[in-house]
């Protein structure tokens, strides 16, 4: 691959509006759909087994909203506390001038 393909390839991802609904997993390297994470978090990929344990363990729910509202913008979960979102330290408005800017590019 070139590296002209491959930053076209980056702007193309960013640019997708999936981003908004979907949390990338750096333990993975996909995409998967937020509500996963706190409607159906059995349904997660093996990987995910700590989590999953710490959401049965967790039977106040407090740990579910927070993710729920941790993984309310756009979302890359740290890879090794899978109920953080690294992207937490990235202002949203620049995140979305970012994304313009990758639409313009592509």
């Amino acid at each position: 691959m070139s590296g002209k393909e491959l930053l076209q390839r980056f702007f193309r991802f960013y640019k997708n509006d999936k981003l908004c609904n979907e949390v990338l997993c750096t333990s993975t390297g996909t995409l998967i759909k937020k509500e996963i994470f706190y409607k159906s978090p059995d349904s997660l990929p093996r990987i995910f087994e700590t989590f999953k344990n710490k959401i049965k363990e967790d039977n106040t729910g407090v740990l579910q909203k927070n993710i729920e509202k941790d993984f309310s913008k756009f979302c890359v979960q740290d890879p090794f506390d899978h109920c953080k979102n690294v992207r937490r330290n990235i202002d949203i408005p620049k995140f979305k001038k970012f994304r313009l800017a990758c639409l313009d590019m592509v």
